[in-house]
């Protein structure tokens, strides 16, 4: 930490001063949390999230898949699309992807179909389902 601030006040004084208040809050801020860490009984935490788990397997099991999905929506979006019918390479043939295009004929950009293949091919679509998917997980409620 002496190092940082060597070096912050050798670039720039009014800077050194600045990260040095920002250092010092840190600094404390760490150290209430190791006080804070301190007090807890970790045994009898533990004890009392097993016994949780026990008495509700289903809530901790749905809440786990939501925390799972939020985090990684590709692990929903990829087979969600791919049985879509929409690949890297395009719409499967016989699939409903390929379908649907038939009767639209020409997709037009920016639409539905055409973010859902992009999303498909790993293209911007990708964020946009991702996202929604993200959505509806959480609007639903667990168990």
């Amino acid at each position: 930490m002496e190092r940082v601030r060597q070096i912050a006040a050798h670039l720039n004084p009014h800077f050194a001063g600045l990260l040095g208040s920002m250092l010092n809050t840190s600094n404390a801020s760490l150290d209430r949390v190791k006080y804070s860490a301190a007090q807890v009984d970790w045994l009898d935490a533990l004890a009392q999230a097993m016994q949780y788990v026990k008495e509700n397997p289903t809530k901790v099991c749905f809440k786990t898949l939501k925390v799972v999905v939020m985090l990684l929506p590709g692990l929903v979006a990829g087979p969600f699309l791919h049985a879509l019918g929409f690949t890297r390479l395009g719409p499967a043939a016989r699939s409903l992807a390929s379908c649907v295009q038939s009767f639209m004929g020409n997709v037009a950009g920016g639409g539905i179909f055409a973010c859902l293949q992009s999303a498909g091919m790993s293209g911007y679509g990708r964020v946009v389902v991702e996202n929604g998917i993200r959505v509806v997980v959480f609007v639903l409620p667990a168990a």
